[in-house]
């Protein structure tokens, strides 16, 4: 089984895996980092497996010597399965085959053990940790009241995930998409927003934040109070960080591809209107609008073949059906739509 296949079970039963969370090095850091930036939609279950292994007290660690080393590398890019994955010695492995094993028990009886020896007795259970997922389909948006009373909505296409947990001891979430946060302030809870390597913390303010898997950019613009973003290349924090505190009206804009962050001044009502059903262009260009109608009308644009869209676009439609917005956009250049169910064609009015 290749890595993209895995589930969490998979994670807490691989050697490999777990000797990376509780004795990285270079080399697997290097790896991980890679495959994770290959595999973004891994993220959220990779999190899951570190948080499950780091709570556990090891009293064991394996070290893969260089050749067996090598080896998982090799076939991993290969998609075949290692020699490591394979091998079933019988002492140094024992805790990992046991391991997988009470990993498989605590997802099927929903326990969480924390501790454990080499005989692999548990000394100390606590509360079962169950994910928690919300996912808005396309077209649709949604509000959520959290146990600390902050507030979040969720645009067209976003997921967000935190555990049943949250706020006893921090406060914590994964977002994927566009939300807007209203934070319950707690300085001694700050609350952390993971969008990929990007990791935004506020004690308590109200803030935007766009991070489509889709889309190479991720934004973070402030409405209220102060934001401090942080943005890690390396699980270990030591290679390419970056962190920018924002402030009201402020906006980093990081690029994933060119690992590089621009921050800007910004009207904070084009970044946060969309919660209120409010959709506004300001000198847009067609690309950009066709994505958020697309997202936000649950509908595919088809433009006529050799018709070439050129220009800016502006304006503001509160509340508006998609008609009333082709029809304002129609009225301010030269074309033209149909509607197809959910198909909408854009075609040259000229005669």
């Amino acid at each position: 089984m290749q890595y993209k296949d895995y589930n969490l079970e998979d994670f807490l039963g691989d050697e490999f895996f777990v000797n990376w969370v509780i004795n990285p090095d270079e080399g697997s850091t290097d790896f991980w980092e890679g495959w994770l930036k290959q595999n973004p939609d891994k993220l959220v279950v990779v999190t899951q497996a570190k948080e499950v292994i780091k709570s556990t007290s090891y009293k064991e660690n394996y070290i893969p010597d260089e050749s067996v080393y090598f080896d998982v590398l090799e076939n991993i890019y290969k998609g075949k399965k290692s020699k490591l994955q394979q091998a079933e010695q019988k002492t140094k492995y024992s805790f990992y085959k046991y391991a997988a094993a009470i990993a498989f028990i605590l997802l099927v009886g929903g326990i969480w053990i924390v501790n454990y020896s080499n005989s692999i007795e548990a000394k100390e259970v606590v509360a079962s940790l169950e994910f928690i997922k919300k996912e808005v389909p396309i077209g649709k948006k949604l509000s959520l009241k959290m146990p600390d009373g902050t507030s979040i909505k969720l645009n067209s296409q976003s997921t967000i995930t935190y555990t049943n947990q949250y706020n006893q001891q921090k406060r914590e979430v994964f977002l994927e998409g566009e939300a807007f946060f209203d934070v319950t302030p707690n300085p001694e809870k700050p609350f952390i927003i993971h969008t990929g390597t990007v990791t935004t913390t506020v004690l308590g303010t109200s803030f935007n934040i766009n991070a489509y898997p889709d889309k190479q950019l991720i934004k973070v613009a402030v409405a209220e109070g102060k934001v401090s973003v942080e943005n890690k290349q390396s699980e270990t924090g030591t290679d390419l960080y970056t962190e920018n505190v924002l402030y009201p009206n402020e906006m980093a804009i990081y690029d994933l591809g060119k690992q590089k962050v621009v921050k800007e001044k910004v009207n904070i009502e084009d970044e946060i209107s969309w919660k209120d059903e409010i959709i506004i262009f300001r000198n847009a260009k067609f690309d950009a609008i066709v994505d958020k109608l697309e997202k936000w009308y649950d509908v595919k644009f088809e433009i006529q073949e050799g018709l070439e869209i050129k220009g800016e676009f502006s304006g503001r439609f509160d509340r508006s059906s998609l008609e009333t917005v082709l029809e304002g956009l129609s009225f301010s250049s030269n074309i033209c739509y149909k509607i197809d169910e959910k198909i909408i064609k854009i075609i040259n009015c000229k005669k």
